[in-house]
């Protein structure tokens, strides 16, 4: 899974590069429209083009003749039923198309979160640092947390039992990517911080090698299997995207965007969706 998420991150690292001193939005746009041709592209060639139209024109007729023959309640109901009929089997159409998309968009989109879902730590601020550990490191870990010249390590070890948890506060000094050492006896784990105002990767969770959380979690090298430790978190505050003065969640202005290209692309690609 490690190799999958370098392979696909150096591809959205080189895409964004030309973006990183620009507004958020205009990376995402880009990443937007390029993502969307691929995606009409799989949609045509796993779905019955000819069927979808002809399920969508039987739509439309149902419709129409809810119109026509609105003062029949006989005609009304037989037609609200074709209706529904139709719809259950153009969602079903669809069905086949979506299950082939739905990994692809989401190893994406998980390295989009990166990029977009977090608001970077600004000289000055300060962040909590949260270690989780397996049920196999019993007791309190003799663990210690170290930071380069940008990164300072404020407090002592919070230490929460119940959670198998430890917590940490650090302040960001300088600008730039820096690196946490978490040292536990012989063993040393990192953590990337970047410490930034511009859109960059920002790493929230070095996962552990749990292959649903290397999936989610994508920018890091994941803990090693049977490590004492499960993750390495820093909690960077949420991100927002502008979109014309709408400051809304990344998720949601690339959906827009990406139905928008889909809209406009159709006709050119000449996919039925």
């Amino acid at each position: 899974m490690w190799t999958l998420n370098r392979i696909v991150g150096g591809l959205v690292d080189g895409l964004l590069f030309p973006f990183h001193e620009l507004p958020a939005a205009v990376g995402l746009a880009v990443i937007s429209l390029l993502a969307t041709v691929p995606i009409l592209l799989v949609f045509k060639a796993t779905s019955d083009q000819q069927r979808l139209a002809a399920t969508k024109r039987l739509i439309v007729a149902a419709i129409l003749e809810i119109r026509l023959f609105n003062e029949d309640p006989r005609f009304v109901l037989a037609a609200q039923w074709d209706a529904l009929r139709h719809s259950l089997t153009y969602i079903r159409l669809t069905l086949i198309p979506l299950l082939w998309l739905a990994l692809p968009v989401l190893v994406l989109m998980t390295h989009l979160q990166a990029y977009y879902g977090y608001r970077g730590i600004a000289v000055g601020e300060t962040a909590i640092v949260k270690v989780k550990f397996e049920e196999r490191a019993a007791g309190l870990p003799a663990g210690s947390l170290e930071g380069d010249a940008g990164i300072t390590v404020e407090t002592p070890m919070l230490w929460l039992p119940t959670q198998r948890e430890a917590n940490w506060r650090v302040a960001a000094m300088d600008l730039g990517e820096h690196k946490l050492r978490l040292r536990l006896g012989d063993s040393v784990w990192t953590k990337s911080v970047l410490v930034s105002g511009s859109p960059g990767r920002r790493s929230a969770i070095r996962p552990s090698a749990n292959l649903f959380d290397q999936l989610l979690y994508p920018s890091e090298r994941p803990t090693d299997r049977g490590s004492a430790v499960a993750s390495i978190e820093v909690l960077y505050p949420a991100g927002a995207v502008n979109l014309l003065g709408w400051h809304t969640d990344w998720i949601i202005g690339f959906l827009i965007m990406t139905l928008l290209a889909a809209l406009a692309l159709r006709g050119v690609l000449r996919v039925t969706f």
